[in-house]
Parts: structure tokens; sequence; C-alpha cells
């Protein structure tokens, strides 16, 4: 009989929708390539979703020998859960921790979670094959690469791994078929796609896994293999499609993979949309794929990362950015073309003072108030620079672990709590300026990012010459109506961060940002809010000429505030659904 492999890969619910899961099927796909395996074991079902423990376990077969997880951030402690009741019920099964959030030292993770036999890192498919070669000949893991092995008196740590330079050696889970068994039992669900036209990633930025010491080269996937790919999605209707690419934009090869997409979006109507990591500091090159994307409808939008406008805060954590000026004009061509933009900057990082951030701040702001700016807590991820005790100690970070709360993804019940670790604090950012500086990030978002007073402000920037945040800071400081209510709670909502609280707010079953829910809060009665913008510009311009101007600019600003808060107002705000088509040359005088 043979022996049964689980593979458990649980994946954030996105209301009906859900990802293929890649790194099983790919794990999968090359270990049956080898006829001793295909021999002794047996797949059972994939186990994708992020559930119950007890649901998950009555999926699971009556005889289980290798429990497999791929482990990231979203799912570690549900791994971990399950893993410890496949223990208890499964005593003699090989249990395999392999992903991200793995160290790639496990020796201390070995020790804490008894229940565990092997921790893989790094590239999955040889290592996870050689397991199971030997699981079956009942040879020792010792002489594995990229592992870290139980033993009897503790553990130890295998040299790396090298995988091959031509990755077509893997085969494809989606030309393996591999998923035919899921689409069809689960056709309720709306099935996204994970694409790899590449592994790798030539840049080591200190807060990011990607750019680590076992992934720093790129090799790629041949195009004909990507375009069947394609073709296979377009087949099996996957509506969206993630490109898992670190730079996309960077390589030769990535122009035609997109000549290819669109080839098949055309001629099919599938995937209807595209959201790729593109090449970081975008070039025009990288524009021009971008555009060609949004063209045909496919776009996401495009990033414009910056991360911090600081040189000491970019030197910390080994990143470089484009000149400002060229990211302005980036901007700009961008508004032109009426192509969705979206710039992050990440707030904790070593380096930044209350100063730079408000500075760095209002420079990305200004440079495309037409665009949108993201705010991200800075995270710790396992595996990175950051991580590293010494770089910690040396930058004075102040860690916090907190719920992990993934922003618009269903709120679950009965599920194990999901944790992340972010900054609160650093050496040049203590955590009562790191607080004041979470706010006014959450007031950008509210009042430009989502346009709440997107066109007030570009008047006072582009037509009076006044910095954004000039009156963002004046709302902050002078508000008391509704408005001033939801600034006080994002104080509080700061200090519950610090305190380890979530960083998000439940509305209908889904979680929102802090600036998101504000946003449904306030225009539940848009006629207060517009009455406490008005009044607020009103004494913000006292004195000014251009005061008697402000009624009827927040008049109009008002009128463009949508009467209905439909999901779609804020899941499109990534692509700008709530970029309104009216712009500040349009002031009346």
């Amino acid at each position: 009989m043979p022996r049964m492999v689980v593979w458990n890969e649980y994946n954030l619910a996105m209301e009906n929708s859900a990802y293929l899961p890649l790194v099983s099927g790919q794990l999968s796909a090359y270990a049956w390539t080898h006829p001793t395996i295909r021999d002794a074991y047996e797949v059972a079902p994939f186990q994708f979703r992020h559930r119950p423990v007890a649901d998950i376990l009555a999926e699971y077969p009556p005889t289980v020998d290798v429990a497999a997880f791929s482990v990231s951030l979203w799912n570690e402690q549900l791994s971990l859960s399950v893993a410890r009741a496949v223990r208890l019920r499964f005593p003699h099964a090989l249990i395999v921790f392999g992903g991200c959030q793995i160290p790639f030292d496990a020796r201390a993770y070995l020790a804490a979670h008894p229940f565990l036999d092997l921790c893989a890192r790094g590239e999955g498919e040889q290592t996870f094959a050689a397991i199971l070669e030997a699981r079956a000949a009942g040879h020792s893991y010792q002489h594995i690469p990229g592992l870290t092995v139980r033993t009897g008196d503790g553990a130890v740590v295998t040299p790396d791994g090298t995988g091959p330079k031509d990755l077509d050696v893997y085969p494809s889970p989606y030309l393996s078929n591999l998923y035919r068994e899921l689409l069809e039992t689960h056709p309720e669900l709306g099935w996204q796609g994970i694409l790899e036209t590449n592994r790798g990633c030539p840049f080591s930025c200190a807060f990011c896994y990607w750019g680590n010491a076992l992934n720093q080269k790129y090799r790629l996937f041949s195009v004909g293999r990507v375009r069947n790919i394609l073709g296979w999605m377009a087949h099996h209707k996957i509506r969206y499609l993630f490109n898992a690419d670190s730079n996309f934009g960077m390589l030769r090869q990535d122009e035609t993979v997109l000549e290819d997409l669109i080839a098949c979006h055309r001629a099919t109507g599938y995937p209807e949309k595209f959201r790729t990591c593109w090449g970081k500091n975008t070039t025009g090159k990288i524009y021009v794929l971008a555009k060609r994307l949004h063209l045909e409808g496919l776009s996401k939008g495009l990033t414009l990362s910056r991360q911090s406008q600081d040189l000491t805060t970019l030197a910390n954590v080994h990143r470089k950015n484009i000149a400002l000026d060229s990211y302005a004009a980036l901007q700009q061509q961008a508004a032109a073309d009426g192509m969705p933009v979206y710039s992050e900057l990440i707030l904790g990082m070593p380096g930044e003072t209350e100063e730079s951030w408000r500075k760095g701040l209002d420079e990305v702001v200004s440079a495309g108030l037409e665009s949108q700016v993201f705010v991200y807590h800075c995270e710790i991820l396992p595996n990175t620079a950051m991580a590293d005790p010494a770089y910690l100690a040396q930058h004075g970070i102040v860690t916090q672990r907190v719920p992990l709360q993934p922003i618009h993804c269903a709120v679950e019940e009965d599920v194990v709590v999901e944790y992340d670790t972010i900054s609160v604090g650093t050496a040049t950012m203590l955590p009562d300026a790191w607080r004041r500086c979470a706010v006014l990030s959450w007031a950008v978002q509210l009042l430009q990012g989502l346009a709440l007073c997107r066109y007030p402000l570009l008047w006072f920037h582009k037509g009076l010459g006044r910095p954004v945040l000039d009156f963002i800071q004046f709302c902050l400081t002078h508000a008391t109506g509704n408005l001033g209510q939801e600034f006080e709670r994002w104080e509080r909502a700061a200090e519950g961060i610090q305190a380890g609280q979530g960083r998000a707010v439940a509305v209908d079953g889904l979680w929102w940002e802090q600036e998101e829910a504000s946003f449904f809060r306030l225009l539940a009665t848009p006629t207060l809010l517009h009455r406490e913008l008005e009044q607020l510009g009103y004494a913000y311009l006292s004195g000014c000429p251009e005061q008697d101007a402000w009624p009827l600019l927040m008049e109009r600003q008002a009128s463009l505030w949508p009467t209905e808060l439909p999901r779609a107002v804020l899941w499109g705000r990534k692509n700008n659904a709530v970029l309104l088509p009216w712009r500040w040359e349009e002031t009346p005088q």
C-alpha cells in the first residue's frame, strides 16, 4: 500500500477566492518525476485554506506517512497547531516544515517545537524529493543539503543546497495537471494563480527576505514554459494572476512574457488582472511595460517604491532610490496617461527621525498628488538582515508582536491567530514619535489617498504653494467633530499596536486599514464631514484673500464623494478606484 503524503499550504480567504497552492504543486510535480517516489507514495488532496484545525484534520486520510507544511507569515501558527495534532494522531509520521518563515538555522525552532522532525530552507524541490527517497529507503536525512535535522540529542544543520541553473527541470504543477481535483471539487471558488518567470533578487534590502544569501542570482524559467502556463490559466478561467518575480521588467525576457500575457488576454479574456512586483527604482523601460498592461485593462497599478526619503535610513537598510525629480516625472507622466500609480513608504526603519519622516512624506505626496501613498509598518521578518539581534541592538529597534490581520481578507472565527513582528520605535524615532508619525500617515492616506480632501490639497500645494502636510497637520491639531473623533481613534490604535494589539479594523466581515474604516464612518454622515472640513479650511486660510473661494471649493469636492460605499470603492484602492476626474486647475476664481 502506498505511503500517504499530505501537503499543507494554508492561504488566506478573500471572500470566495483562493490561490492554487503553488508550493505544494511545485514540489509534488518534481518529486513525482522520480520512479522510486511514484512507486512508494501517494499524495492526498492538498490542504490549501486557512480553517479551524478540526476541519483540516477531518479531511486527512486514515494513514499519514509524511505531513509537509509550506510555512509563511500568514499560516505559521495554524501550521504548528495542525502539526501538533498530526503528531498525536499519527505518532510515526514524518513532519517537515519549510518556507520563508522557518529560520535557516532551525535548531532552536526544533527545540521549541518537539513534534517537528525536519526543517528545510531555500529552494524545496530537490530537498523534498531527497527526503521522500531517504524515507522510503530508511536512510538518514543528514546527508541531504538544506535541512535542519532532529537527532537524538539535539539537531544538526546540513550544508546549503544548490538549485539548477535551468529551472525548467522542475515540471510545472499547472501543466502536470496536479490541480484538476481541486478545480473539480471546489467549483464554488474563484481560483487565483501564481506565476514564476524567474527566481532570485540581486538586491539585499535589510527588511526583505527575497535577496537573502541563498537567493541572490537570477535563474530563469523559459519563455515557452511561461507561455504554456498562461494558456493553462486562460483555459481554466483564472481571473487574477499574481506574478511572483522580485523585479518584473528588469530582465530582457519580461517584455516577451508581457506580450504573451496580452495575447492570451485578448484571445480569451483571461486572466482579467495581473499583479506584479515591479523592478526596484522604476525606469522608463518598466514604465512602458506598465503602460501596456494599463491600456489592456490588465494592470493593478504601477509601484514607485521609495520606502524612505532619508539617505541615512536608506543606507541602513542597504537601499538606493532614483532621484526625486525622476520619480516626480514618472508620476506626472502616469497622471497624464491616466495610469494608476502608488508609492510605498515604510514607517519604523532605523535612522528615520520624526522630522525626516514628515519631510519625506511631504516630498513623496507633493511629487504625485494625483496618485496615492501607502505607508506600511516595518516588519521584522525571519532570515533578513533586520532580524539579526546585532542589527536590532545596533539601531535600537523596539519590536512588538501583533496579531496578523490581513487587509481585505475575511475576519475568520475559530481559526488560530497568526502574528507579525513590527518595529514600533528606534534609537532615532522613539515610541512616542512613532505614534505621531503613524497618526500623520493615516491622515495623509485618508485625506489625500482616499480623496476626501485631495483636490483642496492640490489647490493648496499647486495653487498657493503651501506644503501638503501643512493643512493635514492643521486638521490633526484643530478638528473636534467626527473627523477629530477619528483622529482620537487613531491615537488609541497606535498605542494599542505598541501594546500588542492588531492594526486593522473589522468592518462587514473583512479587515480594513485604519484610514479605510474612518473613510466608511465619515461618509456615513457626509453633511457633517463637509461642514467640518469647510470650517477647518476657512480657519486655516484666515486672513488670506483665497479664503472666500474655500466654501465653493469644498462644495465641489464634497459633490465628488461617493454616495454609496460598496466594497469596490476600497477594493480598487490600488488601482485608484477613488481617483476622481477633477483637477486643481478648475479651482473657482
